[in-house]
């Protein structure tokens, strides 16, 4: 081999060694390769907020893996809770879906109270948050009922036949909002607690100079909730056709009287017509019960045939 090949040769080498001592030197300072640390969803918690729904993922222990945020249809209820929330059912296990809808046949609300809005049915039964789940709610000015303030708004849940008040509240009367939180899944309420009239107000009220046949009709209900306005005037629309052939008497359950009347009675519903002592009649050959809203089991066409079939015999 000649000394010029063999100066070449080794010059080569000499420069492969080089380049490999670099990328060593390279691999040696460069940083470990990373993977990611986010939990992975092993699972799916459907929510449905008044008809509004939304898929958010749990992990192996049914923690949020992102926030959940969702707002009802007409925009008047929102619901949050934050990343990292442990939502399980009643046995401990990631929870699969959550809902929250209308209560159209509350419990009565506690002596004293009204409810803004309507009864929240949050289920299922069992099913906890930790951290707490927050909602939030609009209410129109004028659900507030004259004399009571809106500072006085709060919070229930309906547990084993009884109201627990909810001790977190945050209102904002400007844009007439209330957020409360919940640690699990029952029936919830936003309640008014009203101003105590001067006197009592008695259990029923009878409509003056009534004939003596005139049909008795007894109208039971929370008479000044808002949401309840819309079914009074209907009830008072056909009633006012029959004059003194009907002799009406109205029970107002948001008084002690009006309370003690129902207790006595065994009233639970929101709204009751009782008709010769009847709530449920035959009306075009089906069965008609006056309880609750008009327009939902019964409407004021009913309720003028009942009528009119009584006051013609």
């Amino acid at each position: 081999m000649s000394r010029k090949l063999f100066s070449l040769i080794s010059r080569s080498a000499l420069l492969l060694s080089a380049v490999a001592s670099v990328f060593w030197l390279a691999a040696c300072n460069a940083p470990p390769p990373t993977s990611s640390s986010a939990p992975l969803a092993t699972s799916q918690l459907n929510v449905n907020l008044l008809g509004k729904a939304a898929q958010f993922g749990l992990d192996s222990q049914g923690r949020l893996i992102t926030s959940a945020q969702l707002i009802s249809p007409d925009g008047k209820t929102a619901l949050f809770m934050n990343s990292g929330t442990r939502v399980v059912d009643k046995d401990g296990k990631p929870l699969q879906s959550l809902e929250v809808s209308l209560d159209y046949r509350p419990p009565m609300p506690p002596e004293g109270t009204d409810v803004i809005g309507l009864v929240y049915n949050i289920a299922p039964t069992g099913a906890r948050f930790n951290p707490s789940l927050q909602l939030t709610f609009s209410y129109g000015p004028d659900e507030i009922s004259a004399g009571s303030s809106e500072g006085n708004l709060y919070a229930a849940l309906y547990d084993n036949s009884t109201w627990d008040t909810i001790l977190y509240k945050r209102i904002d009367t400007t844009k007439h909002t209330f957020t409360t939180t919940i640690d699990r899944c029952s029936e919830l309420a936003v309640l008014l607690p009203l101003q105590m009239r001067a006197t009592a107000a008695p259990a029923a009220t009878a409509a003056a100079a009534a004939d003596s046949n005139a049909v008795k009709v007894v109208v039971v209900g929370t008479l000044a909730h808002g949401p309840m306005q819309p079914t009074v005037q209907a009830i008072k629309d056909v009633l006012s056709k029959y004059g003194t052939k009907v002799e009406v008497s109205w029970v107002d359950l948001m008084t002690r009287d009006g309370a003690a009347y129902a207790k006595a009675n065994n009233i639970t519903a929101h709204m009751n017509v009782i008709i010769n002592g009847k709530v449920t009649y035959m009306v075009n050959g089906k069965s008609v019960t006056f309880q609750w809203f008009e327009g939902q089991q019964w409407t004021r066409q009913d309720l003028d045939n009942v009528l009119g079939s009584l006051v013609s015999k």
